[in-house]
């Protein structure tokens, strides 16, 4: 073959470095899928805003008595006389990078029935007014006001004089890239006692 002659001739890569290429790629390529859905599956972005309104919200005829500490944080006693409902209103903040949608309260769904029932609502900052609860959609970096309500219809008839019963923490579960949900537990900027 001379030098004026064309280059014809192809170096072939061997099969088994291909194979061996396309295993290296899946392999990293699934390693990066189970990284994302662990990450997806362990998201956790909801936090309190921090700027919720110092007292709860009085409701009906249930009236803050007293404040004094429980958990470490400030609690407002409301007496279990009457029956009535009281509640607290909150802010959280969507910290991560994915919008969420708040579906309601969380938890295991069977409620004890001698402890009062919750409810999640939509609240007005400073609280005094609570609203019927809807998803509500945040984005990154997106607040909201809402409202933990105590509805006590018999709120102390089961239980001994002088024993109370307190709320520190709301469970919220809410859902984002479509297909995850989550449930999330946020200590509430102050707390609530029932006391009987």
């Amino acid at each position: 073959m001379g030098w004026d002659e064309p280059f014809t001739a192809r170096r072939r890569i061997p099969p088994k470095a291909l194979v061996l290429v396309a295993a290296a790629l899946a392999l990293a390529a699934l390693v990066v899928a189970a990284a994302g859905v662990v990450w997806l599956r362990t998201y956790a972005p909801m936090r309190m805003a921090g700027t919720s309104g110092p007292g709860p919200g009085s409701l009906d005829l249930m009236v803050v008595r007293d404040s004094e500490e429980f958990a470490g944080r400030t609690a407002y006693v409301v007496s279990g006389a009457t029956a009535g409902r009281f509640g607290i209103v909150f802010d959280v903040t969507n910290t991560g990078r994915l919008p969420v949608v708040i579906e309601g309260l969380g938890g295991d769904g069977e409620a004890d029935s001698l402890l009062p029932a919750l409810k999640l609502r939509r609240a007005e900052r400073g609280g005094g007014r609570f609203y019927d609860f809807y998803p509500e959609k945040l984005g990154s970096g997106e607040s909201t006001f809402l409202g933990l309500e105590v509805i006590a219809t018999r709120p102390c008839e089961e239980y001994v004089p002088g024993s109370s019963i307190g709320w520190d923490s709301v469970t919220l579960r809410y859902s984002y890239a479509r297909f995850f949900e989550r449930e999330e537990t946020i200590e509430l900027p102050v707390a609530m006692s029932l006391e009987c």
